[in-house]
């Protein structure tokens, strides 16, 4: 969704539709409101913003007032975690991990803090998603590696 030469009300209705197809029924609520959808329209026409990126960034501003926006805003991610997660797996730890949980695992700890997180762009919000994948990631290897190096330290003790 590009705003080049796109008057006001053309990047609201834009706005709006991106709410409406892909995120969800609460977010195009929000955007509904006159004043948000406003705040949404300068982002574009003042700061240069893209106009999906305006709207997550506004309806991430409304994240702690309204809790029901997470699943949808956390939602339109979903895809893009998944595809990263898979790729953050090493083909060996894919036996042991479910890219899925491992996803799962990175939204819970990501919850409680997401409305404290900076907004900047559905791309440097995906940065930070990665960056956490890798980590959880790295952890889950490490984890199996240890596993594995216990196992072969550990001996039988004789039958009483």
């Amino acid at each position: 969704m590009s705003a080049a030469g796109l008057s006001p009300e053309q990047i609201a209705d834009a706005a709006q539709a991106f709410a409406a197809q892909r995120l969800g029924p609460r977010s195009q609520t929000v955007l509904g409101d006159p004043a948000r959808l406003a705040l949404v329209v300068a982002r574009v026409t003042r700061r240069g913003q893209a106009p999906e990126d305006a709207v997550l960034a506004e309806l991430h501003g409304q994240l702690e007032a309204d809790p029901t926006l997470v699943d949808e805003f956390l939602a339109y991610f979903l895809s893009d975690l998944d595809r990263l997660g898979h790729g953050r797996l090493a083909p060996g730890l894919r036996r042991f991990v479910d890219t899925g949980d491992l996803v799962q695992s990175v939204l819970g700890d990501l919850w409680p803090e997401l409305s404290g997180i900076r907004f900047e762009s559905r791309d440097s919000f995906l940065a930070l998603l990665a960056a956490r994948l890798r980590w959880k990631a790295s952890d889950s290897a490490r984890a199996a590696k240890a596993g594995k190096r216990r196992e072969d330290l550990r001996s039988e003790l004789p039958a009483q």
